[in-house]
């Protein structure tokens, strides 16, 4: 069927993920649509959806390099510093011939039973380069955007650096980053597409697990015209 799934797995003892990637078309028209989740030195979860303009094998090569260079660079910089990463990879988008530009958004997870001191341990945040906000779906069902300042795409070059948000997600909270391929339709607009997102998530039981959600919303993609990639990581108890 051309769909790539990847299994829940535990992070750590508090959180457990699942993610999922719909190809659109055919290798020579692939997306520049990217997701990753990775340990970080301080014993929390990074997690990352992005897309890089255009499409085909330079997009595809462009992925690899972006992916590879966050994943590095988040586990350079100090844990508090998400924006920091994003910024600093703009030299690394503007220095490529094969894409201009790239949306990006880049979150720490940390388990809620982790020690409080900021210096030794970073609270949880995330920081956004021109991507769709996250759905959140809380314990008791309700679903919502992840609000908060989106900064400017990664290689637009910018007067301000971009910022970060500080949320801890309370016990039982999933919260899905996405691809915009996943809500993108022809003829369709992007709020409407939100929209139908969540509504989608609104029918899942939290209770089943982010492997369930994501199995939910993938098999419910209209005709693809973008790749889609998708992330779910919920927030289980100590």
């Amino acid at each position: 069927s051309g769909r790539c799934r990847h299994r829940s797995a535990s992070a750590g003892t508090n959180l457990t993920l699942a993610a999922g990637y719909l190809p659109a078309g055919q290798a020579n028209q692939v997306g520049g649509n990217w997701w990753d989740v990775f340990a970080r030195p301080d014993g929390a979860t990074g997690i990352a959806v992005g897309d890089v303009t255009r499409h085909g094998l330079a997009a595809a090569a462009a992925t690899g390099q972006l992916r590879s260079d966050l994943r590095t660079r988040a586990c350079a910089v100090g844990g508090e510093d998400l924006a920091t990463v994003l910024d600093q990879m703009d030299s690394l988008v503007q220095d490529f011939d094969m894409a201009q530009l790239a949306t990006c958004i880049y979150a720490r997870l940390q388990p809620p039973d982790g020690p409080e001191d900021g210096r030794r341990t970073p609270r949880p945040g995330w920081s956004d380069a021109g991507h769709l906000p996250p759905v959140v779906l809380a314990p008791a069902g309700t679903v919502r955007l992840l609000t908060g300042a989106i900064g400017a795409p990664i290689g637009v070059p910018a007067i301000e650096y971009r910022s970060q948000q500080r949320s801890p997600p309370p016990v039982g909270t999933t919260v899905s980053p996405y691809a915009d391929g996943l809500i993108e339709t022809r003829g369709g607009d992007i709020d409407s597409g939100v929209q139908r997102l969540l509504a989608l998530v609104a029918t899942h039981r939290p209770a089943d697990g982010p492997q369930a959600l994501v199995d939910r919303v993938l098999s419910n993609c209209a005709a693809l015209t973008d790749d889609v990639a998708l992330l779910a990581a919920q927030v289980l108890l100590p």
